[in-house]
């Protein structure tokens, strides 16, 4: 794609060249309204129609992106942030593709941060108390928005950082925090 956004070729290679485009414009009749302008494209190779289309849509702010979990391509809407496709996962008949990615995401991320499982430790614990009856929801609810907060406080102080009596002490803090809750 290089050397189609930069125009690198300049005519020595027709199939790198930037798309030739006919472009004829046409008043097109609405019904019960005025006519509207718009423009006709022609165009010689299906390669070139491609290439406008896809530049078009990336004017457009939609993106082309490919699952991580199931490989599919899809276009991506302006300000949308899923990663997951609402298909079948690969290998699952009754779990969507988002249902296995978000899933195995979150697990990849306690599983990579100390921080995460500490807080995931904690979580746990506490949820635990709310299945006991020892804790009301209403204060598991107001005790979960605190971890969190704590959480992604200590995690970026902890990925900002490479010292490793540092990192220890964060998470030493951060374990008193959530159980002083």
């Amino acid at each position: 794609m290089e050397s189609y956004v930069s125009g690198g070729s300049l005519g020595e290679a027709p199939v790198v060249d930037a798309p030739q485009v006919n472009i004829h414009f046409a008043l097109k009749e609405l019904p019960k309204r005025a006519p509207e302008l718009v423009e006709r494209l022609y165009f010689d190779r299906l390669s070139d129609f491609i290439y406008v289309e896809m530049m078009q849509g990336l004017q457009r702010g939609f993106v082309p992106k490919r699952y991580p979990n199931c490989k599919r391509w899809f276009l991506q809407k302006p300000g949308a942030i899923y990663s997951y496709c609402d298909g079948p996962a690969p290998g699952e008949e009754e779990k969507t593709c988002r249902d296995v990615g978000g899933t195995t995401s979150f697990r990849n991320k306690v599983q990579n941060s100390d921080i995460w499982k500490l807080h995931q430790r904690a979580y746990k614990k506490y949820f635990a108390r709310t299945k006991k009856g020892t804790m009301s929801k209403a204060d598991f609810e107001e005790w979960s928005r605190e971890a969190e907060r704590l959480r992604d406080h200590s995690s970026k102080r902890y990925d900002n950082t490479s010292v490793l009596k540092e990192m220890e002490q964060i998470a030493q803090k951060l374990k008193e925090m959530l159980n002083q809750i």
